[in-house]
């Protein structure tokens, strides 16, 4: 999981309707999981080192809980800075999940709630960062 900033004098990123609470409710150590990748990201802000890795076992929610953490901080930095997009996510997942990602955003969260585009494949179109950062979350991308 990385974030890459946007231009912080876009309009077109203001927004000023609030994201919506997500409609999926976590266990406890899902909630745990989340503070942990809140607390990793905050602690790494200034050591010019930007990004996460979680790992679990199989079938304990990292998909919801690395997907609640990116709503989460949409919602932060919605609230710090009035803007709606305000950087975007790249999550790189195996091709064959790609759809289970996709599932969850649109089964755990409010319709339209969370933008994404994917990337896969050696043919994939490169967009132009500049402008994905103004109407994008996240980015999903395959290794």
């Amino acid at each position: 999981l990385v974030h890459l900033r946007g231009d912080e004098g876009d309009e077109a990123s203001r927004l000023t309707l609030m994201l919506p609470e997500p409609k999926a409710k976590l266990w406890p150590y899902q909630e745990e999981a989340v503070r942990f990748l809140g607390n990793r990201e905050r602690d790494s802000a200034g050591v010019g080192c930007r990004g996460l890795l979680l790992c679990d076992e199989m079938g304990l929610g990292k998909t919801l809980e690395t997907l609640t953490y990116v709503y989460r901080d949409l919602q932060r930095r919605q609230r710090e800075t009035g803007r709606r997009f305000n950087g975007v996510s790249l999550i790189v997942i195996p091709g064959v999940l790609l759809e289970t990602w996709t599932r969850e955003i649109e089964v755990s969260f409010p319709a339209n709630s969370i933008h994404y585009m994917t990337m896969m494949g050696d043919k994939a179109p490169v967009p132009d960062i500049s402008q994905v950062v103004h109407c994008t979350d996240i980015i999903f991308t395959t290794y």
